[in-house]
């Protein structure tokens, strides 16, 4: 299992992305955060993460244009959408995982720590 530290979170919902980022970091994960699209793009482009976290329905460039952007660029990087899409879908689009919210830290912990890509 490849272990997977250098996250970023992708959310238009900033209390969402703090109470991600702290509980991630608690856990030994460096956080990175954006609140569109274009800006995690552009971080994505400039900086190294093993996984991106995005919410799909955001103003601008949404979930599934960042994720099939990021996907061209760095098709190793683990992409999961946050939204309620069927599993299978999400995955045909590019994402690595889905988790439908609400979901728990533990969850998405264990979701980081088992995804292949």
């Amino acid at each position: 299992m490849v272990e997977r530290n250098s996250v970023i979170l992708v959310d238009d919902d900033e209390a969402i992305l703090d109470s991600l980022r702290t509980g991630l970091s608690l856990h030994g994960y460096h956080c990175e955060t954006a609140t569109s699209g274009k800006s995690a793009f552009e971080l994505i482009n400039n900086t190294s993460f093993d996984v991106m976290i995005t919410d799909f329905d955001m103003p601008g460039m949404n979930g599934l244009e960042l994720t099939k952007r990021v996907k061209e660029l760095k098709p190793d990087m683990m992409t999961g959408f946050f939204h309620n899409f069927s599993y299978d879908d999400a995955i045909a689009m590019g994402a690595s995982d889905l988790l439908k919210k609400p979901f728990g830290l533990k969850k998405l912990i264990g979701r980081i720590r088992n995804i292949k890509i």
